[in-house]
């Protein structure tokens, strides 16, 4: 059995809880190669059926590609070997528990490097989008290994927590081992389905209410998506730094376009007058006898 890393592992949980002395280690793996002997076809047999399991829920929450497919089945497979073998230690529950939690939090790191570029909310949106686009962005392979490193912390606490907020402790990172230009092009892609769709929904609404006679759609929707890419790009890039956002917000502000400003005065006059009603409705109720 070839488990080397995942025996080092356990060797050092089990030195941690307790369940056997330093000066045992070695007796240790002995007992594991003999348990994974003695019930070879048990413990492969069930614990492939698990993994199969895992696998497959993993197939149905992320993407990957056909190679990526192999080494994640064999990871699951392998994963619920070596934990399947704790079973026939002579360990308390809670030792047990706790040394198969150890094992599937070294393994979600090694199955999260491959699935990170790939999925965007494992760990954070803009740092995974920036593996995905290494080459184009010309990354050298020690930025990347920081890049993965600090995106697998991130999604070590995204695990803990499901809601937790890193995207300033993201930025951050992005900023440290990212140009302004490279880092503003990534951003600018990340916000381009939502400025796609802010863009289209001012322009429906204009349309709805009558008022895009004069206007250019192809034009106005294009000029007004590219002004909230940049918008949001930078929001996002100076996260937690105020005065920097709003210096270069102001610089782009001159470019806002026709249908952003139609619109802004449309909402604007339609808030308007609907506070305007709600107030004579209400003069109306009190005089109401």
């Amino acid at each position: 059995m070839n488990f080397k890393r995942l025996l080092i592992l356990i060797l050092l949980t089990i030195t941690v809880t307790k369940s056997f002395s330093h000066e045992h280690q070695v007796d240790v793996q002995h007992l594991i190669d003999s348990i994974y002997n003695a019930h070879r076809e048990e413990v492969v047999h069930n614990a492939t059926i698990l993994g199969e399991d895992a696998f497959v829920t993993l197939s149905l929450k992320y993407k990957f590609n056909e190679e990526d497919r192999l080494k994640l089945e064999k990871y699951c497979v392998d994963k619920e070997i070596v934990k399947y073998i704790m079973n026939y230690m002579n360990i308390t529950p809670i030792q047990r528990v706790m040394l198969k939690e150890s094992i599937d939090a070294s393994y979600r790191d090694s199955i999260n490097m491959i699935l990170i570029p790939r999925n965007n909310y494992i760990s954070g949106y803009a740092i995974s989008l920036t593996l995905r686009l290494a080459d184009y962005l010309k990354l050298s392979n020690d930025t990347r290994k920081v890049l993965m490193n600090n995106a697998l912390d991130f999604a070590r606490r995204r695990y803990k927590n499901p809601y937790a907020n890193f995207a300033l402790d993201e930025m951050k990172v992005l900023r440290k081992y990212i140009n302004r230009d490279s880092l503003m092009d990534l951003l600018v892609i990340k916000n381009s389905d939502e400025a796609i769709r802010r863009s289209k929904a001012e322009w429906d609404t204009l349309k709805n209410a009558n008022l895009t006679y004069e206007l250019d759609s192809a034009y106005q929707v294009t000029a007004t998506r590219f002004y909230y890419e940049k918008e949001m790009a930078i929001r996002e890039m100076y996260i937690g730094e105020d005065e920097v956002s709003d210096r270069n917000l102001a610089d782009i502000y001159r470019k806002r376009t026709k249908l952003m400003e139609m619109y802004n005065a449309y909402i604007e006059k339609k808030r308007l007058q609907d506070k305007q009603k709600k107030e004579e409705n209400k003069i109306g109720d009190e005089f109401t006898w």
